[in-house]
């Protein structure tokens, strides 16, 4: 009689559990690797955390999340970004450049005495971010070819091959802005 109330238990659990709208009951021994799994992510986080901050991210943690919970690659995006903001966008380089240049040096010294050198540079510098968010956005929709060709940006291993897509170039780019 007890094996048949065992057995009418189990049966009825069972049942229970395949019914829509009902949990199936959670056994102990589940919970110790999901416990294990949040603390592995959570260190995870906490690491990246301390790299995105090293590499000079306004929210080093958003990064870091981002990058371990939804499983993009945000380092690699980020180290792109960033890598294009200083060579694209660096302070006084093109205002540099173009003083060098025969074509427009005498132009940049005519506004730099009447505009000023600061003043220059801001309108440069807004022009040059500008002009990489253009980049980044048409990076980001292959489709906006009228050609029909297509194109994507990978993260590559060390023989060249890819490994992981970076995308949302624009959506990431303020936010890898260096201070």
């Amino acid at each position: 009689m007890a094996k048949q109330a065992t057995a009418k238990r189990t049966t009825t659990k069972r049942a229970a559990a395949k019914r829509p709208g009902r949990a199936a009951p959670r056994s102990p021994k589940k919970a110790a690797p999901r416990a294990r799994t949040t603390a592995i992510k959570q260190g995870r986080i906490e690491a990246l955390t301390q790299v995105f901050a090293a590499l000079g991210a306004q929210d080093p943690a958003a990064w870091a999340r981002s990058h371990v919970d939804q499983g993009h690659d945000e380092l690699g995006r980020f180290v792109l970004l960033r890598a294009l903001w200083l060579k694209a966008v660096e302070p006084g380089r093109l205002l540099g450049i173009a003083r060098n240049e025969p074509e427009v040096a005498a132009a940049a010294e005519r506004l730099i005495t009447v505009a000023g050198l600061a003043d220059l540079d801001a309108v440069l510098r807004f022009a040059q971010k500008q002009a990489l968010l253009d980049v980044c956005t048409v990076l980001d929709d292959p489709s906006a070819s009228d050609e029909g060709i297509g194109w994507a940006v990978y993260r590559t291993d060390g023989r060249g091959l890819p490994l992981w897509p970076l995308d949302r170039l624009s959506a990431g780019l303020t936010d890898s802005e260096p201070r």
